[in-house]
């Protein structure tokens, strides 16, 4: 585990070299924005590249980089890149541009070869488009494509070395999920793509929006599960335990 003296110490959790971690919640929540002050610390910490990429906006950095800036000094290492489409997406995580699956692309190796960190925001954006774009007996088809990607992205970026965090929204988009404690119920899955998210996540993060500019951040999976902390988003410098 490498130690980032981040607001996930505060839980008992950290960053593992060649392994996932979740984020996820509803939208506000902080998710984005505890993301991006752990890429900060980190990459200048070890004087090395944290990747952004985001799916969501078409924007590189969503107009944070100002404000990270203000916070935390020096972004000169974190690198913003747009996946403005799925294949765009699919493309930077190793994969093969749609209609051109023959031809050879190092993807994100090509932009930068030895980073510390990776964090995708969100991993399923342009799957929940798709989900909600395709008529409902072609929905179990588009999770099962969504979950064989998942898991050849995850190898890929395996190959760096360096910590991973996936960001998700918070809801299904297709809809219920059988309940582990009552195998008759259905309930409504807590995060998109089936169990590919959570197959492949060491450890897993629940944000909850508190509302006036606090959220909280809940221990899923690993050490310490269950355990929480509250955080003012009023105070971006409240994601470092050392302030």
């Amino acid at each position: 585990m490498i130690e980032t003296k981040t607001v996930i110490d505060r839980l008992g959790g950290g960053l593992w070299p060649g392994e996932v971690t979740l984020f996820y919640g509803s939208f506000g929540s902080g998710k984005t924005i505890t993301a991006l002050a752990i890429c900060v610390q980190l990459a200048n910490s070890v004087n090395k590249k944290a990747v952004y990429i985001n799916t969501e906006t078409g924007e590189r950095d969503c107009g944070l980089s100002k404000k990270l800036a203000q916070n935390f000094g020096n972004i000169s290492n974190v690198v913003f890149i747009a996946a403005r489409t799925n294949d765009e997406l699919n493309v930077l995580l190793g994969g093969r541009r749609k209609g051109k699956e023959d031809e050879i692309d190092k993807g994100l190796a090509k932009i930068v070869q030895d980073p510390c960190l990776v964090v995708v925001d969100s991993i399923t954006w342009h799957y929940a488009g798709e989900v909600k774009r395709s008529p409902p007996q072609y929905k179990s088809q588009v999770t099962q494509e969504f979950q064989g990607r998942v898991e050849m992205w995850s190898r890929y970026l395996f190959q760096f070395g360096c910590p991973v965090i996936y960001i998700a929204q918070a809801k299904s988009q297709i809809g219920k999920a059988i309940s582990r404690e009552a195998p008759s119920e259905e309930v409504e899955a807590e995060w998109i793509g089936g169990n590919a998210l959570g197959h492949i996540s060491k450890e897993i993060y629940k944000f909850v929006n508190l509302g006036t500019k606090r959220f909280k951040i809940v221990k899923i999976r690993g050490e310490n599960a269950g355990k929480e902390v509250i955080v003012e988003l009023t105070d971006l410098k409240n994601l470092l335990l050392n302030e």
